[in-house]
């Protein structure tokens, strides 16, 4: 029996503006919108250190971080809804809903 505690992943929603602060500190990841991982797939893939996994994700671009240009793109939609997980040090995130500025309220 392993005494390592049980690591519980939960997934949730928020708006950019929350996430944000992440992708500036170089702490997301980022799930292609036209990819077909889910925010579950690529969290448990680093909760359980499926190096060969995320290295092939990563390669065929299903998998980002957010460039500087990217980000200030979203920053001006900053409503925008994400479905994301936090898998330590990293946010994991994928767009759910794109919602230009203005649009929201």
């Amino acid at each position: 029996m392993s005494d390592e505690p049980t690591r519980q992943l939960e997934i949730h929603d928020v708006n950019w503006e929350a996430l944000s602060v992440h992708a500036k500190q170089g702490r997301m990841v980022l799930i292609s919108p036209d990819a077909t991982i889910e925010v579950a797939d690529l969290a448990q893939a680093l909760l359980d250190d499926r190096a060969d996994e995320l290295k092939t994700w990563l390669a065929d671009g299903s998998v980002v971080q957010p460039t500087p240009e990217t980000i200030d793109s979203w920053d001006a939609r900053r409503w925008s809804i994400f479905t994301f997980s936090i898998v330590q040090p990293y946010v994991v995130a994928k767009l759910k809903q794109e919602i230009l500025d203005g649009a929201a309220q």
